[in-house]
């Protein structure tokens, strides 16, 4: 069985925000794949814990198409801790690693985002 899924899955169903930040550690990068898309997803839109920047930076390095639709309502998370551009930015990358032509809309729409630098990164990554 999987120990990162394993793992994955015990810290959300715990809401164990110590032992997700011990996951999605840049260690264990290499270690994630497809078959992790799934709960990564689930746990980003998950509001307990802080690591949604270091989830959507995994989702990019997966390349999942099936991630798009949480990357995308990502964006719009009312997170009490979150106070920057980030997210934003590195949900368009991820799009754009996605890089299929859903993924490609996508940026396209964020192109017209009200927030202006989200508008910004948008335009930058349009491909």
């Amino acid at each position: 069985m999987d120990n990162i899924l394993n793992r994955l899955e015990s810290a959300m169903i715990n809401q164990d925000a110590a032992e997700l930040e011990k996951i999605l550690d840049f260690k264990n990068e290499p270690l994630f794949n497809n078959n992790h898309t799934a709960t990564l997803c689930n746990l980003l839109s998950e509001t307990w814990h802080a690591r949604h920047e270091d989830i959507i930076m995994t989702l990019d390095v997966i390349k999942d198409p099936k991630s798009l639709n949480a990357l995308v309502t990502s964006i719009d998370l009312e997170l009490d801790y979150y106070t920057g551009n980030e997210i934003p930015r590195k949900v368009i990358w991820a799009l754009r690693s996605i890089n299929t032509p859903e993924a490609r809309a996508e940026i396209e729409k964020l192109t017209r985002s009200e927030d202006s630098f989200t508008r910004k990164h948008a335009f930058l990554n349009l491909a």
